[in-house]
């Protein structure tokens, strides 16, 4: 059902008929959720709606809601509605206009009594008739916007307490209109208390003056008074627009800074979708807020309703899938999944690419085989193969089951779509990262390096460009990409720890050091970064690194937080550590320590790539011997290709 609108003003010259034109354009042409709107000239005597909005009338056919009531008290019929309505130059807003102002207009017009129509016709039924035929009609309007009569009359009577399910008051700072319109707002208090439904006000001051006064002051005390539970809203005068009608808020591209008006017509636009439960932006954001308090029956039944009703609109199963990962703790997690899998699993059959990716992200959170999931993007691409988002969500998936050569192909067909989304940096680092493991550094470093200007100020994209020369054996290059990231962002512990590699690689141990106690002293909080730590502390001293891993501080984090994976890379550098030092029982104790958390290693998501590239040259730079740099490879080799049995612990 559309929410019904009324724009209401007790006098003239408030710029109601505006006022509703360019709220009708801001709801039409949002960006985010663009709204399907019908506006309907209900101000017979004085229409002015199909001008402002350039009614397109149908050829010879000119009849509008004045012809559609004739045809009732003359007939006793009630016509098609859809017969008297009309496209505007607005795309998304259509027009029930008043009717073709010729010669026969004022002779129907004085035929028309409201009043008895009311009391004689079944006025009542006429009304809620047509409501019902608008509801029906298969452009489904989304909002209807009613322009009013002003002043007391059974017109404006039916606008405001039939028709409205929100009535906008507007009126200016003035004694004729403030009393008009007080009158008016406690008949509509004191109707929707006896009614079946509550009608809603928005009271707007228009036009407002831009500047402060003691008159103002006051008049903004007399208004206070009168809307004791809520505060008008403001439309800004704006003398540009004194003359003729201008739609603003159709030019608003050509605004570089908004007007102040244009500002007030998207803030009114804005409070009444807020007031509308049934729009699906207000839905949107309110499925978040159901998410944490716990609610997540409704959350989902909020997502199911916005699918059903806009089943192309990505965000939306974004949201859907986000519910689902959300309530996976809670007591209704199996039956909520279930539903959203229905729902999913009926939209692929239909066809729908996004139900085929929302099922691969909803098999991915709740345990599937990975190729089971894998097989709803290759449907996905099948259906749309223009698509760089699937690709890199294929890619991504391929990335992280170790299959570098096909995840890089799909990496490839993403950038070569041309699409700026995804990110064609992110995605060129993904690619570098496919081929550093498939051993192709000249191509990883030349993917590394168009990332790296495509966001040169990036960390993390500049830290992977690091690394990139890093294992290339391009040591001084690697320390001057690395070398200012520090300042560049302080809280980037990643920076100071990889550049302790660089250092170190270079031969300057004792800077590799102050850089790892610099990075402690700053703060390491992640479990990861502290692993990261402790894997370049065997680079420049394995002393240092089981004194960190031996922390207590670390120990207790790793016991709260009962990640195996963690443990299991823990047992890893202890090892690795306690060979460098050639403390064999500490490395057969952390060996079997490994073996018994039946971590595999896929599992462990650790590339050992520094440590390879120290072994490179540690011989040389560190003075180890071939046989202990033998060894190191070994144990690296084993950790890399372990497929341990046992179940974790």
């Amino acid at each position: 059902m559309p929410m019904y609108v009324t724009f209401y003003s007790f006098k003239g010259g408030v710029g109601r008929t505006l006022a509703l034109a360019n709220v009708a354009t801001v709801l039409a042409g949002d960006s985010r959720e663009p709204c399907r709107v019908l506006v309907w000239d209900f101000d017979l005597a004085a229409p002015g709606l199909q001008q402002v909005l350039n009614c397109r009338w149908k050829g010879k056919t000119r009849e509008g809601f004045l012809d559609y009531v004739h045809h009732y008290c003359t007939r006793a019929e009630i016509e098609p509605i859809d017969r008297f309505i009309y496209k505007t130059d607005v795309p998304n807003v259509d027009i029930l206009p008043a009717g073709w102002m010729g010669r026969r207009y004022s002779a129907k017009l004085d035929q028309i009594h409201w009043q008895e129509i009311y009391h004689q016709a079944r006025g009542y039924r006429f009304i809620e008739a047509t409501k019902k035929q608008i509801a029906e009609l298969k452009q489904e309007y989304d909002y209807v916007l009613i322009d009013s009569l002003t002043g007391y009359s059974d017109v404006g009577g039916i606008c405001v307490n039939q028709l409205a399910d929100v009535v906008v008051l507007l009126f200016r700072l003035n004694r004729q209109n403030l009393e008009g319109i007080s009158k008016v707002y406690r008949s509509i208090q004191k109707t929707s208390k006896n009614a079946d439904r509550a009608v809603k006000t928005v009271p707007v001051i228009s036009p407002a003056w831009p500047f402060a006064s003691p008159e103002a002051d006051e008049w903004t005390s007399k208004v206070r008074r009168v809307f004791t539970d809520e505060w008008p809203l403001t439309i800004a005068f704006d003398g540009s627009l004194s003359f003729g009608e201008r739609i603003i808020s159709r030019e608003q591209s050509q605004h570089p800074m908004s007007p102040k008006i244009l500002d007030d017509y998207r803030k009114l636009s804005r409070s009444l979708r807020r007031l509308n439960q049934q729009d699906p932006q207000t839905i949107y954001d309110g499925i978040q807020d159901l998410c944490s308090k716990a609610r997540f029956t409704e959350a989902l039944d909020a997502c199911i309703g916005l699918i059903r009703k806009r089943p192309s609109r990505s965000d939306y199963w974004d949201r859907l899938v986000n519910t689902a990962l959300l309530s996976r703790q809670s007591e209704e997690a199996k039956r909520l999944k279930d539903r959203a899998r229905g729902l999913v699993d009926e939209a692929c059959q239909a066809g729908n690419r996004l139900a085929y990716i929302a099922r691969y992200q909803l098999r991915s959170l709740f345990g599937t085989k990975w190729e089971e999931a894998l097989d709803d993007l290759n449907k996905a691409l099948e259906l749309d193969p223009s698509r760089p988002e699937i690709y890199c969500l294929r890619g991504t998936e391929l990335y992280q089951q170790e299959r570098y050569e096909q995840a890089a192909k799909d990496f490839t067909s993403c950038l070569d779509l041309g699409s700026t989304a995804p990110d064609p940096s992110s995605v060129l680092i993904l690619r570098a990262d496919c081929y550093k493991r498939l051993g192709d550094n000249d191509k990883a470093l030349e993917d590394a390096k168009r990332a790296a200007a495509l966001k040169p100020e990036t960390p993390g994209i500049l830290l992977h460009l690091a690394r990139v020369l890093y294992s290339g054996h391009r040591y001084p290059e690697a320390y001057e990409v690395i070398k200012n990231l520090p300042q560049l962002a302080p809280a980037f512990q990643k920076a100071r720890v990889f550049s302790a590699h660089v250092l170190c690689a270079l031969g300057d141990r004792p800077r590799a050091m102050q850089e790892l106690h610099r990075a402690e002293e700053t703060g390491i909080t992640a479990l990861d970064d502290t692993l990261e730590a402790a894997e370049a502390y065997v680079v420049v001293d394995p002393k240092e690194a089981l004194r960190l891993l031996d922390d207590s501080k670390f120990a207790d984090r790793l016991l709260i937080l009962g990640r195996h994976r963690y443990k299991a890379l823990t047992f890893v550098l202890r090892a690795l550590a306690a060979e460098l030092l050639d403390k064999a029982d500490v490395k057969g104790q952390s060996m079997r320590s490994f073996e018994e958390t039946g971590i595999s290693a896929s599992e462990l998501h650790w590339s050992f790539a520094e440590l390879k590239e120290f072994l490179e040259w540690a011989v040389a730079g560190r003075g180890l011997s071939e046989s202990k740099v033998a060894t190191l490879k070994a144990m690296i080799e084993h950790f890399e290709t372990s497929k341990a049995s046992a179940q974790a612990v």
